[in-house]
């Protein structure tokens, strides 16, 4: 699954800097669908995570592009996405980075809530589903966890991902 790697050699199980992934890609899509995109970083230090590079991009990028989705054809607010990206600790003193996306929004349907990721379903007319399944799937795999919650107004997804210490070299 994962390969062991020294901190100097290339390799897709670290992450660094997790919104600079995202940036260019989403704010081009927010500003053509005219989507007002806030991507805040709120953390100091550059915690690493566990995960593949790659699939953590694809990811947070099905989060961003469903949610950007879910606001077309609204006009009674301004439609908004908010990507923050911050570090806290869990109940076991772990540290752990939540990437947390907020939408204003229609919220979540109650089955996609009570069943998230067990099953596929979507609310959208053409969607099975598929990206939140994997999404959750890939996310535990690595250690972590996807919530859903809706808000008045609006949507809230969060992935927490372990964050992690790079491995520490010596010099003789």
């Amino acid at each position: 699954m994962f390969s062991q790697c020294s901190y100097n050699e290339l390799c897709s199980r670290y992450v660094v800097f997790v919104p600079g992934l995202l940036g260019p890609i989403a704010r081009h899509e927010a500003k053509t669908q005219a989507i007002e995109l806030t991507v805040q970083n709120q953390i100091r230090s550059t915690p690493q995570v566990e995960a593949d590079e790659v699939m953590l991009f694809r990811i947070l990028m099905n989060f961003l592009l469903n949610s950007m989705q879910a606001l077309q054809g609204q006009t009674s607010k301004p439609p908004r996405v908010s990507l923050v990206v911050s570090e806290e600790q869990d109940a076991q003193d772990q540290r752990t980075v939540l990437i947390r996306i907020e939408v204003n929004g229609p919220g979540y349907p109650d089955d996609i809530l009570s069943n998230v990721g067990d099953v596929l379903g979507s609310n959208k007319q053409d969607g099975l589903g598929l990206g939140l399944l994997l999404s959750k799937n890939l996310v535990e795999l690595w250690g972590g966890s996807v919530t859903l919650s809706n808000r008045n107004p609006g949507a809230i997804g969060e992935i927490r991902l372990r964050a992690i210490r790079a491995p520490t070299t010596y010099s003789s």
